[in-house]
């Protein structure tokens, strides 16, 4: 069970069309939120939104999903959300157990955003943080605890997650 990084560097352009893409669902649908999550995160349903810069987004974190496995499509299905974290929004301690991988993109991240917080990992490690960054992409064992510390920025950190169930990986977790 490890965490797998992957960088876009060269997705600015997109991550730009992303993040205006995904504001404008949030004013469509103002009131969606996860439980435990004081900022706005989308039905799962980014998959089918049928916008091209959502649609090019997706296909690269399942391609990379992909790489991280070394499997042509290791997934039986994958549903992608997003998330929008204003200035002092947070999510609080959660898991994806009904998943088998989870993966999150940064496409948008100024100073100030909240990082995620891993929480007794399975090496024993109590802690872990990742700073957000744009173009990052992680990926890590859906039964891994986590959290999104509070965002401290007038601008939003915008992210794109994902949760993949095998068919081919072994389950992951209880």
């Amino acid at each position: 069970m490890t965490l797998h990084l992957h960088r876009w560097d060269e997705a600015a352009a997109l991550n730009e069309r992303v993040a205006a893409r995904v504001l404008e669902e949030r004013r469509r649908f103002p009131h969606c939120n996860i439980v435990g999550s004081t900022s706005w995160s989308s039905p799962m349903d980014l998959h089918r939104w049928g916008a091209a810069e959502t649609d090019a987004l997706f296909a690269w974190i399942c391609a990379r999903a992909a790489e991280s496995w070394d499997l042509e499509r290791p997934w039986a299905a994958a549903v992608g959300w997003a998330n929008v974290a204003e200035n002092g929004q947070a999510t609080g301690s959660h898991d994806h157990h009904l998943a088998d991988w989870s993966a999150v993109y940064y496409a948008s991240s100024p100073d100030g955003s909240g990082g995620l917080v891993f929480e007794g990992l399975p090496d024993g490690a109590p802690r872990s943080t990742i700073r957000p960054e744009p173009g990052l992409l992680l990926i890590f064992p859906a039964t891994w605890r986590h959290r999104v510390e509070p965002t401290l920025s007038a601008s939003p950190r915008i992210s794109v997650a994902a949760n993949f169930h095998s068919t081919n990986l072994d389950r992951i977790g209880p």
